[in-house]
């Protein structure tokens, strides 16, 4: 009896040390942080399928190196065609649209999803899934954005590196345009290109495209619009009567055109000095203010004072993406970059 007592407990304790074994594997690690909205949210210690529902964060998870970790991204992001140049697995990626729905999300097990409205990150924490906020909608957000992203990750010292070179560029756009009086700052009008919806199609007052036009020595033209993806006529457009159009997004060759075609335009200083550009597209456009954000800025004040910019944009482009995407891409590869092409040298047609 002693001896069959005895097998029992050896069995029950041995049954013990393989179930605790068992539960210390099985429960997932994991770690409070607050968010950029301050809210406090559980998260795995190390994420291994990640949602990301934007062009901006998605950039900064794949320039640390973990795009493997990626199950979905917003739908633009798998549009471009450079995102096969980025990313070995995008065809596996899921798209989702602005607020993915927590069924959607659960189709792809995704153990953590980061994007920029708290309002569908509370939903979808209501529904027992793990959501972080960032947002990068000023210059402030940006930087404690890529901390954030940084931290989740674990990659601090990248997120380190890009904030010391995005504030490099910054001193030096600075310094090279400390004496340029306000007067003789070029008026800049900005027609958002993502998605075709004219020529008026802009943006307003608080918005980063502001911060990065005058960040760059620009005067924004359309400042006194609200910032809520504003829409004007053409008349309204043209009474800005600006030195400089800059057109972001995947439909810049058409609105370039309709632009140029358009006789309306003719008198305005930027059309007659033919001063027009395409904003670079890379990962995303470069106007979406990703990792590739401080590349923007130096391009738009290279494009608006080219006798006072002096870095060579094809060099600086170059050793940017080996240094913080890993890619050393070729001359021509840079080269496409820089004139809004798609990977081909082709442009792009919606």
């Amino acid at each position: 009896m002693k001896k069959i007592v005895s097998i029992v407990l050896c069995l029950v304790l041995l049954c013990g040390v393989v179930g605790c074994t068992n539960r210390s594997n099985d429960v997932e690690k994991t770690v409070v942080i607050s968010d950029i909205n301050g809210d406090e949210v559980e998260i795995p210690q190390n994420p291994e399928k990640i949602v990301c529902r934007s062009g901006n964060g998605t950039s900064f998870v794949v320039g640390m190196g973990h795009s493997d970790k990626l199950v979905g991204t917003a739908d633009y992001v798998l549009t471009n065609p450079w995102i096969s140049v980025f990313m070995d697995n995008s065809e596996h990626l899921q798209g989702y649209g602005w607020s993915p729905s927590s069924e959607e999300i659960y189709k792809t097990g995704a153990d953590l999803v980061m994007l920029a409205d708290p309002d569908v990150a509370f939903n979808l924490r209501k529904d027992g899934i793990r959501a972080i906020c960032y947002k990068q909608y000023n210059e402030q957000e940006i930087l404690d954005s890529a901390k954030l992203i940084g931290k989740i990750m674990h990659e601090e010292e990248y997120a380190s590196n890009w904030i010391q070179y995005y504030k490099s560029i910054n001193n030096y756009i600075d310094s090279k345009l400390n004496a340029v009086e306000e007067s003789d700052r070029p008026k800049v009008y900005y027609i958002y290109g993502q998605s075709n919806k004219g020529l008026g199609r802009t943006d307003g007052g608080g918005s980063i495209t502001q911060h990065w036009v005058e960040g760059a020595g620009g005067v924004f033209t359309t400042k006194d619009l609200p910032n809520d993806g504003p829409k004007i006529t053409v008349e309204e457009a043209i009474s800005r009567n600006p030195d400089v159009i800059l057109i972001g997004g995947v439909h810049s060759s058409a609105l370039k055109d309709e632009l140029l075609n358009s006789p309306e335009w003719s008198s305005v200083p930027a059309v007659k000095n033919n001063h027009i550009f395409q904003i670079p597209i890379g990962f995303t456009a470069w106007d979406f203010y990703g990792v590739e954000y401080p590349l923007l800025k130096l391009w738009v004040s290279k494009m608006l004072y080219p006798e006072l910019i002096d870095k060579d944009m094809h060099l600086e482009t170059k050793e940017f993406y080996k240094q913080f995407f890993g890619k050393d891409f070729s001359d021509e590869q840079i080269d496409y970059i820089l004139k809004a092409l798609n990977p081909e040298g082709n442009r792009y047609e919606n």
